[in-house]
């Protein structure tokens, strides 16, 4: 049993890793990993759902981007336009990108200490475009999920999506994601439910371990990113969420 489990583990870890070397090139993490999540709890979601199986309520899903102060985005002085980049997930693999594709600006040049810098910035259109380009998740939806969405707030997002709940009746519902001080890693702050941030948490160990590892996996590949543009290679520096768009800061 012990074997199996371990097996189904590695396995669900690959098709995750497959899907994100995909949609976690620089800017898709935080709807991949945030359309993983739904998809792999969606049976449970509505307000009651989540109450009777456990969850509790934290408050308000706003309270979460509330007096979040956004940093300065860094200058690139001399700014040159790339059209392509290699990018290396370590373990997860890599290939070589269209930049002109999936970003609205990606510029490199030397940061105001005279460091190489690269800077690229994505619209909550370029990284829906992104996901749909790469995965099937983001592409319209089936009989368990259906218009997916990403709203971008202040230091994080909220990923939406319509979740049939028991074949009766669908759910708009969202996974709450901000960022870490660091400003290098996404934490999944709840589940929200009309305005309602609800503890993924205390729900049934089967879906909360889940998330987990899907959130844990997200958060590897992005450690492990390394990209190269115009000759110079730069690892993730700090990521930048307004109400507009993300920004990668890439040294």
């Amino acid at each position: 049993m012990r074997q199996t489990h371990i097996h189904r583990y590695n396995a669900r870890r690959t098709n995750y890793a497959q899907l994100g070397c995909g949609c976690l090139l620089i800017g898709g993490f935080a709807a991949l990993v945030g359309f993983l999540v739904l998809y792999a709890i969606w049976p449970n979601l509505t307000g009651a759902a989540v109450q009777l199986a456990g969850a509790n309520r934290l408050g308000e899903t706003s309270s979460v981007f509330q007096n979040v102060s956004i940093p300065p985005t860094a200058v690139v002085q001399n700014p040159t336009s790339q059209q392509q980049a290699t990018v290396n997930l370590g373990q997860y693999g890599g290939g070589t990108i269209n930049l002109d594709e999936i970003a609205s600006d990606f510029v490199t040049g030397s940061s105001e200490t005279g460091q190489p810098i690269a800077r690229a910035s994505f619209t909550e259109s370029d990284l829906m475009a992104i996901c749909a380009q790469r995965s099937t998740i983001c592409q319209g939806g089936n009989n368990q999920y259906r218009n997916p969405a990403i709203d971008l707030r202040p230091g994080g997002a909220i990923i939406y999506a319509d979740v049939n709940v028991g074949g009766l009746a669908w759910q708009r519902v969202g996974v709450v994601m901000r960022l870490d001080n660091s400003r290098t890693y996404l934490q999944v702050a709840g589940i929200d439910i009309n305005g309602g941030l609800y503890d993924y948490t205390t729900l049934p160990p089967e879906i909360s371990a889940r998330v987990d590892e899907i959130a844990t996996l997200g958060n590897d590949v992005l450690r492990q990113m390394a990209v190269q543009a115009g000759g110079t290679n730069y690892s993730l520096s700090e990521i930048i969420i307004d109400d507009t768009k993300l920004t990668v800061i890439l040294q």
